[in-house]
């Protein structure tokens, strides 16, 4: 046990976290772009149900097309964390659009030194 706590702040502390605040800046500005500078190669997406596993540039298209149909008003987190081997970072966050509003969930992995995005679901809430 002392290990494993051991472990996760060392990790914390060598990698940091992922830049949540630049993250969620992006989807509040509806910056797919932005957005894109932290996508791993492949990412899995879901929005309102519908599953993607595509490319980073793939992704960064869908989402630019579900902001193009969503304005974002706001965007908040709401809650963030790691997972126990402390490779992965994930935030919750509430996002208001025009439309409705939708529960994010967003799964960073460390690779290469780098927190990079996995996984995004935007859901409806």
């Amino acid at each position: 046990m002392k290990t494993l706590l051991f472990s996760l702040l060392a990790s914390t502390l060598l990698f940091g976290q992922p830049n949540y605040s630049a993250v969620l800046q992006a989807i509040q500005q509806a910056n797919a772009a932005a957005l894109a500078t932290h996508l791993d190669t492949r990412v899995e997406i879901t929005i309102d149900d519908k599953d993607h596993f595509v490319s980073a540039a793939e992704a960064t298209q869908i989402v630019g097309e579900f902001f193009a149909k969503n304005k974002p008003q706001s965007c908040q987190l709401v809650h963030s964390g790691s997972t126990r081997d402390g490779n992965s970072n994930y935030l919750i966050g509430k996002l208001a659009t025009g439309r409705k509003n939708y529960r994010v969930y967003i799964l960073f992995k460390l690779k290469t030194e780098r927190h990079l995005i996995q996984e995004m679901r935007f859901e409806p809430a």
